[in-house]
């Protein structure tokens, strides 16, 4: 305990040491407000949109805002039906159909307009006017009428010519006919040359022979010559022949070869002969 007897003492100075010690703080807090408003200044210099400028606050205003709520949108719906199957078609097989068997035509029937006649007569049905034998020993002459076959097909209405001899054969280049009176009424003529399928002989031949008014005709209406085609067994020969304005029409055969000296011989035919005539 100190005595108040005790001399005075003064009190003595801070050191300096204390004093800047004492300071410290205040150097520190200091220097951190200039830190930050250097901080401020610089960030403003250099992004001048983020620093806002401080405004008074102003009275305070209510937004309303109207939230619709997130509707996804709807797909369109797509209705799959599958493609309906498509069996291949089978190709199908052609179809045959057999061929009738026809009585020979020889053509359709003449135009009206073009030919004189509106019929087909048959000159199995006309009256001969005249016929002809090559001579008295050889026979060569019509031996009948009706349905005959030559080369595998049916003539009907034909006319059929032959000789029947006992001597040394049909000689070459003899010839059978036939006449009819037309009246000038008829203007075609049609038939199929051929050797009957009965012949016993199968190597001789014939040609064909027509005459109009006694002149004979060379070719046929087609082009076909007539005295010049050869008939034998084995083919015919189809004919169409003009006779417009024709009184008498004569037909017959011209015997061609015979190279067996056949001394009868029967079977050159003219088949399915008609005339187209008015009637």
């Amino acid at each position: 305990m100190t005595s108040p007897f005790s001399p005075y003492r003064a009190p003595r100075e801070p050191s300096n040491a204390a004093l800047r010690l004492g300071k410290l703080p205040v150097f520190l807090a200091v220097g951190a407000v200039v830190l930050v408003a250097v901080g401020l200044v610089a960030g403003h210099a250099m992004f001048p949109g983020t620093a806002a400028p401080v405004t008074s606050p102003g009275p305070t205003s209510t937004v309303t805002e109207t939230v619709t709520p997130y509707s996804p949108p709807v797909s369109p719906s797509v209705s799959w039906s599958p493609s309906p199957s498509v069996s291949p078609s089978a190709t199908p097989s052609p179809s045959v159909t057999p061929t009738p068997t026809v009585s020979p035509s020889p053509s359709p029937k003449p135009s009206p307009t073009t030919y004189l006649g509106n019929t087909w007569v048959n000159l199995e049905d006309l009256q001969v006017v005249a016929a002809a034998k090559t001579s008295s020993r050889y026979d060569f002459m019509l031996r009948g009428r009706g349905l005959y076959s030559m080369n595998g097909q049916d003539y009907p209405s034909s006319l059929v010519f032959g000789v029947y001899s006992n001597d040394y054969g049909v000689r070459q280049g003899y010839t059978a006919w036939v006449s009819y009176d037309l009246g000038r009424k008829c203007s075609v003529f049609e038939t199929t040359a051929g050797i009957s399928s009965n012949s016993r002989d199968t190597l001789w031949t014939f040609h064909p022979y027509v005459a109009i008014d006694d002149q004979p005709v060379e070719t046929d209406m087609n082009g076909t010559p007539i005295a010049g085609s050869t008939v034998g067994m084995y083919n015919t020969v189809p004919l169409r022949v003009d006779i417009t304005g024709a009184l008498r029409l004569t037909v017959g055969v011209t015997m061609g070869s015979n190279p067996n000296n056949a001394s009868g011989i029967f079977g050159a035919i003219l088949g399915s002969a008609r005339v187209w005539c008015e009637r």
